[in-house]
């Protein structure tokens, strides 16, 4: 007889976001039901402990990001923005047209998103911008729960981004250990979009 045992989908323990999960929720108790074979979770069950109410979830699968990039771009109101986290290249490009679309973006560029908690930023991350992006980036703190930092050398128009932070005060105060002769610095908001998975 045929195997009728359902495939799970994959799901990576070391997920960062899973393991925050338990974080996030200190004061609510938290049961796990586990796959026997895989080890992998398949439901939480939820509870709050004055009430006694629960409620479950299924855990379906993860998604790492495994070379976080993001797009950086002119709005319509001719500030610079940034979109993203996005797992990697392909899907960062996937995004950029209907992005530009149905938010009225221009200058839209590709970049590499380095992780705050990075050591010192790759070669590889540099970026070109257009003339555009270049002569409207500005100093301010924008109005944005989550942000980027744009290191910028103003003279050949070279970029590298690091993020996402939690407020713009800490986009701020984040410095690498080698920094970047000539570069300057600026928060700009970085918002989360609707995905289009890249191919």
């Amino acid at each position: 007889m045929p195997d009728t045992t359902p495939v799970l989908p994959e799901f990576n323990p070391h997920n960062r976001a899973y393991h925050r999960f338990f974080d996030v929720l200190p004061h609510l108790d938290i049961s796990v039901t586990i796959d026997s074979d895989t080890g992998r979770p398949l439901t939480f069950t939820i509870t709050d402990p004055r009430s006694g109410d629960a409620f479950t979830v299924t855990v379906d699968n993860s998604l790492e990001m495994t070379d976080p990039h993001a797009l950086l771009a002119v709005d319509r109101f001719g500030e610079v923005v940034a979109y993203g986290p996005f797992r990697d290249h392909p899907t960062a490009v996937a995004n950029a047209t209907p992005l530009a679309g149905t938010r009225r973006l221009r200058s839209v560029h590709t970049i590499p998103l380095h992780h705050p908690d990075t050591a010192d930023l790759p070669g590889t991350g540099r970026r070109a911008l257009d003339t555009d992006l270049v002569r409207r980036v500005a100093q301010g703190y924008p109005d944005a729960r989550c942000c980027a930092l744009l290191l910028l050398d103003r003279t050949p128009g070279i970029a590298e981004l690091v993020g996402p932070f939690t407020d713009p005060t800490t986009a701020a105060m984040w410095h690498r250990p080698r920094p970047t002769a000539h570069a300057e610095r600026f928060v700009v908001p970085l918002y989360r979009a609707p995905r289009i998975e890249g191919r």
